[in-house]
């Protein structure tokens, strides 16, 4: 962690408040300093030493506060906070219940335990902020993640090669997660993976690390129908981005002991740039921007160690709740998926933080499913947070609804595949998947002119210096000039 915001547990719009106030305060008593410090040396005699340190002292002090604070951060964490999000492009209704209740008692009439035949423990995962090109299972120098390294090498998890997050933000990304559908389709009429489960006598739970109640208003698009929601600040014993919290409460949770299938959703913070990294975690260092002015500091180095070390501490996590499970009979018929909502800059072009750009380092996910069951996935290599949805339920035996727009990934894909994602401000970009290509297209503003940039990816989603075809460029641009007439 670095900056002296990371300690904050609410919303970042009282910070920006306490912020603003300071900032005048300061203001007026530079504006008085300035000129008054300025008089007292010129008539050098004429004031004391304290009077002149009286009048700097604001002045040094703002210096102290820029100093510290990590903008970088800042800025990326006011634009997903509750108040300062009005002013960012934000479509999405969030009162979606009637139209739920009435999709399902319209298109699911079939008693429930005929329709699901197989009514397995669903856990979904989602690790904040992290990174495939992070994680030792992805080939990582680093060994970051251990336990589901092990699980892999035991054939217990199935590995995605490309994954890609529908957005680099983490309501639009939660949002396609559940709801399968890319962000510039969501409006009132959407139908949520929770809610189709317990539509069919599921137990949903929401498990959550971080602040979900006051960070757009999330828990909202959640919906009603949860039968246990706990988030960071419910906490009696931990800061709400620890993970360990989320252990505590497996401890304590009752639901886990009674009979019937449930779904688990997990989220943690130990990645995320606030998240708290607990100190047995801290393995790569120097971990920690310097307490004095003046030190010598790689940015780049301490941020990363710092993210590095948070995944390590996340892998622990992911190890325990596996462990509290298995103990409690939950993984002898369980279907797990872990993923993330979306990557992270740390240090490439001098951008850290997600939430500003759409680049490789905030699109690239990991997407990992847990099935004990002996079945071949068809498609490990490529999918996207909207598939996560269709995969559940096909896992039951449960047609998806029709208006979703992911693929299972148990099943075979059809091609070609058009991924959209969502950034801040109303920005899109494009990826094309078909038998032998991925293609990432986007539009940039440079010099107030919007600047066509395409390129063709390995499997590592990396550039290729490779010309595209022309006809093929031709296809990709009408679709994504297509999306973007109807969602400007």
């Amino acid at each position: 962690m670095s900056g002296i915001l990371d300690a904050v547990p609410f919303s970042f719009s009282y910070v920006l408040v306490v912020i603003m106030v300071i900032l005048v305060i300061s203001l007026i008593m530079v504006i008085r300093g300035g000129a008054k410090a300025k008089a007292l040396i010129n008539n050098y005699g004429s004031g004391t030493a304290n009077q002149l340190l009286w009048y700097i002292g604001p002045q040094f002090m703002m210096i102290l506060i820029l100093f510290f604070v990590d903008y970088d951060r800042l800025q990326t964490s006011f634009k997903e906070d509750p108040i300062v999000s009005f002013f960012y492009w934000n479509s999405i209704n969030q009162d979606n219940t009637l139209f739920s209740e009435h999709y399902l008692n319209k298109h699911y009439t079939k008693p429930a335990a005929a329709l699901a035949q197989d009514k397995k423990n669903i856990i979904l995962i989602v690790v904040d902020a992290l990174r495939a090109d992070h994680m030792s299972l992805y080939d990582y120098q680093r060994k970051t993640t251990p336990f589901m390294d092990s699980l892999c090498s035991l054939g217990k998890l199935h590995k995605i090669n490309i994954a890609l997050a529908g957005s680099n933000n983490t309501i639009s990304s939660l949002l396609n997660m559940l709801f399968s559908e890319s962000i510039t389709s969501l409006d009132q009429e959407r139908l949520g993976v929770h809610e189709v489960l317990r539509h069919f006598d599921y137990k949903i739970n929401f498990i959550l690390s971080g602040v979900h109640r006051d960070w757009y208003g999330l828990d909202h698009y959640y919906g009603s129908n949860i039968d246990l929601f706990f988030e960071g600040p419910d906490s009696q014993h931990f800061d709400p981005n620890n993970d360990l919290l989320i252990l505590e409460h497996l401890d304590k949770t009752p639901l886990f002991k009674e009979a019937g299938k449930s779904f688990f959703f997990f989220h943690l913070m130990s990645v995320h740039s606030v998240g708290t990294v607990n100190d047995r975690f801290r393995v790569f260092k120097p971990d920690k921007a310097p307490l004095f002015i003046g030190e010598e500091i790689d940015k780049k180095l301490v941020y990363t160690n710092n993210y590095d070390n948070g995944i390590c501490q996340a892998d622990y996590i992911i190890k325990e709740i596996f462990r509290k499970l298995s103990d409690l009979g939950y993984l002898s018929n369980t279907l797990a998926i872990i993923t993330s909502d979306h990557g992270e800059s740390l240090g490439g072009n001098g951008i850290f933080g997600h939430g500003n750009f759409l680049n490789q380092d905030e699109l690239r996910i990991p997407m990992l499913i847990y099935d004990p069951d002996s079945i071949s996935y068809e498609n490990t290599r490529f999918a996207t947070h909207i598939d996560i949805a269709p995969t559940i339920l096909s896992k039951i035996n449960v047609p998806p609804p029709g208006l979703w727009e992911g693929l299972p990934m148990n099943e075979p894909q059809s091609y070609p595949r058009f991924l959209f994602h969502h950034g801040f401000g109303g920005t899109y970009s494009l990826t094309y998947s078909d038998t032998e290509n991925l293609i990432y297209y986007k539009r940039d503003w440079e010099h107030k002119l919007p600047v066509e940039k395409i390129y063709l990816m390995d499997r590592s989603f990396d550039q290729l210096h490779t010309k595209i075809d022309d006809s093929l460029t031709e296809i990709i641009r009408a679709k994504y000039d297509e999306k973007n007439r109807i969602y400007p």
